[in-house]
């Protein structure tokens, strides 16, 4: 029997890099393993390679599905505790309607 891990919503503004363009995104949904995106601006197909980019780090990932301006992704290795933390900080801040959104640098 294989355990699956539960999702848990958000509200988390990434940047994506496909293929030398960026896209903007908001994570709805996340697992270590992977997540579901709105895409803000361009469009993804299946089996592309992206790389979402939290925390000045760039998440390797591969695009599972896509379906009227969301994607599910599936991350290339586990999602950092950190990273996974942070994501799931929004939550709490969202209360106050407000959207964390990634600061370069």
């Amino acid at each position: 029997m294989q355990f699956r891990t539960r999702r848990r919503k958000t509200n988390f503004e990434v940047l994506i890099d496909s293929h030398g363009g960026e896209l903007r995104a908001t994570i709805v949904d996340v697992t270590e393993r992977g997540g579901r995106l709105r895409l803000l601006t361009g469009h993804l197909a299946p089996n592309n390679s992206i790389a979402l980019k939290i925390r000045g780090e760039d998440i390797a990932a591969q695009v599972v599905w896509a379906k009227a301006g969301e994607v599910g992704i599936a991350f290339d290795q586990i999602l950092p505790l950190d990273v996974l933390a942070t994501i799931n900080q929004t939550m709490r801040s969202t209360a106050t309607s407000k959207v964390t959104r990634f600061q370069m640098g």
